[in-house]
């Protein structure tokens, strides 16, 4: 009886000593695992950081060789009616703000900055926005507006003239003086909604909101 206790007494002892054992291990791999997983963090923040100083300087320098730029006077585009009208002509006394949407470009993006241009035409009004797209027909551009359930001008026009369409399809928003003078270049990007908010607002005050009659609103968050 006695030996049947130490053979129980050493097997539980030997089961105790595996169990810590096999925890010490698995807290040990917990550790390496929550320490691989804060690398992979930090090297995700400073992905993050490098993609969002890189998007900055990209647009800085886009805006400053696509700003200032003259458009041509003649410069024609297709209505969803089919009929040719100089972009001058519907720009009037302007400015407008031209947003450009390449047909083969993202079209996630162009969807999501359609959205809030819809929402800031509720401020300043259709009239003041046109859509000019690059689409290979007319009726596509019918399609584009269903589809994003928009009521802005939407016209065809293959180029209009901007530096940055020649190497790039992605859509981008800039303002067209009277004088047919691009101001205001800007690429919209979908992962940084605060930089939108800050470049709609900046043209709201400065172009559109002295433009409206009685107690002009603050533009609401797009």
């Amino acid at each position: 009886m006695y030996m049947k206790n130490i053979w129980i007494y050493l097997l539980v002892s030997f089961l105790l000593i595996s169990n810590g054992f096999l925890l010490f291990r698995m807290s040990g791999k917990k550790n390496d695992t929550a320490a691989s997983l804060l690398a992979e963090m930090r090297a995700s923040d400073s992905g993050q950081l490098a993609m969002e100083k890189y998007y900055h300087t990209n647009n800085v320098m886009n805006s400053q060789l696509n700003n200032d730029i003259k458009l041509d006077d003649n410069l024609t585009v297709t209505g969803v009616d089919n009929k040719d009208v100089k972009l001058k002509t519907l720009v009037g006394n302007g400015p407008k703000l031209i947003v450009r949407s390449n047909e083969s470009g993202c079209s996630v993006c162009i969807e999501n900055e359609i959205q809030k241009v819809a929402k800031f035409a509720k401020i300043v009004g259709d009239s003041n926005i046109i859509v000019v797209a690059n689409f290979t027909n007319v009726r596509k551009s019918v399609v584009f507006k269903q589809t994003n359930n928009i009521s802005l001008q939407t016209y065809v026009c293959k180029s209009v003239g901007l530096p940055y369409e020649k190497n790039n399809d992605k859509p981008f928003v800039f303002l067209l003086t009277p004088d047919m003078i691009a101001q205001n270049f800007y690429l919209p990007e979908v992962t940084d909604p605060e930089v939108a908010q800050g470049y709609y607002s900046a043209i709201y005050k400065r172009y559109f909101k002295e433009a409206l009659h009685g107690n002009p609103p603050e533009l609401p968050s797009l």
